[in-house]
């Protein structure tokens, strides 16, 4: 494939099995994902003093959210994990990663998520997909960056540390 561009239809998302083994996981690929956006924003704070009449700042937190839509597929079993993640409130460990986990230079973020909206659009003249908002949840495990190196191993480090 061309470096000089990366299709979306090639990102990947994954979930860790139920989420409830953070050191050694199983990763399933979730492929009934569509429109996935990943939207991490900075925070800024306001850094006025009389050094320069420019005004300046400094980055303090980052803000994560995630959005997409979810085919309705009730046999799926990631499907199920979406609805019952946010019914429950129970937060899925996630992989998001711009290509395959096993391809060198793909990179993307680990983290363990709450699902906080899953919309449900029953129009009589749609295929029902769910649109859904992820959020990261407060849990032992911090974010990590992940990033695939040369030989085809996933690499994962504290997010912003």
């Amino acid at each position: 494939m061309s470096d000089m561009y990366r299709l979306g239809i090639l990102c990947k998302f994954y979930q860790n099995g139920d989420g409830t083994n953070w050191n050694s996981p199983t990763w399933n690929e979730v492929a009934i994902i569509s429109d996935f956006v990943v939207d991490p924003q900075w925070e800024r704070q306001d850094v006025q003093t009389r050094e320069s009449r420019v005004k300046r700042g400094a980055s303090t937190l980052v803000g994560m959210e995630f959005t997409g839509k979810i085919l309705v597929r009730r046999s799926d079993a990631s499907y199920g994990l979406f609805v019952d993640s946010f019914h429950a409130q129970t937060p899925m460990d996630i992989l998001a990663l711009d290509g395959p986990r096993d391809e060198a230079g793909s990179e993307g973020l680990r983290l363990m998520v709450d699902v906080i909206k899953l919309t449900d659009d029953q129009g009589p003249g749609i295929v029902r997909f769910r649109d859904f908002t992820l959020a990261p949840t407060l849990h032992v495990n911090v974010p990590q960056r992940a990033v695939v190196d040369g030989g085809g191993t996933l690499q994962l480090s504290t997010y912003a540390a």
